[in-house]
């Protein structure tokens, strides 16, 4: 089997400094696919086709490594069977979602991280990649997440499906618990409930600047930037957000500038609150059944 093997950095390529800070490797070791070889593929039956368009720590990520990133998969995935994409765990899901919204792609790629350097015995990047080209075998086009849970739950995400992680883990799930794929007693078993479509229109940019809000008590919005192309505010767990005068001041403005207003994080399978009503009164459209992350990729790649 021959894949793409690509290198972006995070703490999957990083190793820990002499003061004890973490810092990417910018050695062209490659001491990910060494591991691989070791414990999964001792026969080296594997081929490795390597890409490395730009080393960061993931949290440093930028529109302009994204492109990279997908110009990178682009120009490599026609001669392999499937690429894996080496990245960090903080906007893991970030990148997935937009790969998702901006590549073509009639083979599988799979985004793998590492909950810690791969010295450290609780790593689990070695674990994931053995998953993801596990995973390759099946032929799924599209753009997948390959992660092992602390719990040693062995997950594949489809990329629009991806929930943030939770502050103090790097676990990874999907919404609703529409994960894609499952490694159980020794076989992947697909998750009928996810219904994965993968794109079918190419983008080259990231052409729209958008406000992403996550709702607080009290939360308020001071101003919006001239450019903005649209609001984006992240419900409560419920499906809803705070209607105050700070809201209805920020529709108000929106409205007078023609820039939209959604709202995601609502589940159409429960009842909505009193609540609803006042965002239509207010034209917030709502986004119902979307991963919050992916609607803010999905808005950012709209044409």
């Amino acid at each position: 089997m021959k894949i793409g093997a690509v290198f972006t950095g995070g703490t999957i390529g990083s190793t820990i400094g002499s003061d004890g800070f973490i810092l990417v490797d910018t050695s062209e070791k490659y001491v990910l696919l060494e591991k691989y070889y070791e414990k999964y593929d001792k026969a080296r039956e594997t081929e490795f086709v390597i890409k490395s368009p730009y080393t960061i720590l993931s949290e440093n990520l930028c529109f302009d490594n994204i492109i990279t990133l997908k110009k990178t998969i682009d120009a490599v995935k026609d001669e392999v069977d499937a690429v894996v994409v080496m990245h960090g765990t903080d906007t893991l899901q970030y990148t997935a979602g937009f790969l998702h919204f901006m590549l073509v792609t009639d083979i599988p790629i799979v985004l793998v991280s590492s909950a810690y350097v791969l010295d450290d015995v609780r790593a689990n990047g070695l674990a994931n990649l053995a998953l993801a080209i596990e995973f390759s075998k099946l032929k799924k086009a599209g753009v997948f997440v390959s992660y092992v849970n602390s719990d040693g739950e062995q997950y594949i995400h489809a990329a629009d499906k991806l929930m943030a992680h939770s502050s103090f883990s790097s676990d990874v799930y999907s919404i609703d618990a529409k994960y894609y794929a499952r490694l159980k007693d020794g076989s992947l078993e697909l998750n009928e409930s996810c219904v994965y479509e993968k794109n079918t229109v190419p983008a080259d940019n990231i052409p729209k600047k958008i406000l992403f809000i996550h709702a607080y008590p009290g939360m308020d919005v001071v101003g919006v930037a001239e450019d903005t192309d649209a609001i984006l505010i992240e419900s409560y767990h419920s499906g809803t957000a705070p209607v105050t005068n700070a809201l209805i001041e920020l529709s108000q403005k929106a409205k007078q500038r023609n820039i939209p207003i959604y709202l995601v994080g609502i589940n159409s399978a429960v009842s909505q609150y009193d609540s609803v009503k006042d965002y239509d009164i207010l034209g917030i459209k709502l986004l119902y059944d979307e991963a919050p992350i992916a609607a803010y990729c999905r808005l950012s790649c709209a044409r």
